[in-house]
């Protein structure tokens, strides 16, 4: 679930907004000037052995299922040609990383360097219409639909 929080844009405005609370109720001067997007791609990077293994523990048997035939050297180089393509697009990326870990690595990063930290309510706060996926949409407005139907 925490993957549909990491949309860059969303995270800076989040960061700016919680540096901007913090510096009006110390009286202080911080700013952040990062690129999300690079701070990111370096904190993916960082974990990109882990993601690419468990996405081969999870793809291997379902590419094996689909034709027994193939040799599974040549199965897994498929499917590490497969992860490396996706892994070069930062949205293809980020559907695959752990979101809660890397969330967890952004907070460190903030309490480190601003002393701030980040929370999911201030991201999906601080996030516009076009950048909640259509699967959350969706899913709100079944909820939306379950509730009224509870209550007639």
């Amino acid at each position: 679930m925490e993957n549909f929080l990491l949309v860059p844009e969303a995270l800076n405005r989040a960061i700016v907004k919680r540096i901007a609370d913090q510096n009006k109720r110390t009286g202080g001067t911080k700013t952040f000037t990062e690129n999300t997007q690079a701070l990111l791609l370096s904190i993916t990077d960082s974990i990109k052995h882990d993601v690419q293994a468990q996405f081969l523990k999870r793809q291997h048997p379902f590419a094996k299922s689909l034709n027994r035939a193939l040799d599974d050297a040549t199965i897994t180089s498929q499917l590490l040609a497969t992860f490396d393509s996706r892994w070069k697009d930062l949205n293809a990326r980020l559907e695959m990383v752990p979101g809660r870990e890397v969330l967890a690595r952004v907070n460190s990063h903030l309490q480190k360097t601003y002393g701030v930290t980040i929370t999911a309510n201030l991201i999906i706060e601080c996030m516009t219409e076009t950048e909640i996926p259509e699967e959350i949409k969706a899913m709100i407005s079944r909820l939306n639909e379950f509730a009224r139907g509870a209550t007639k």
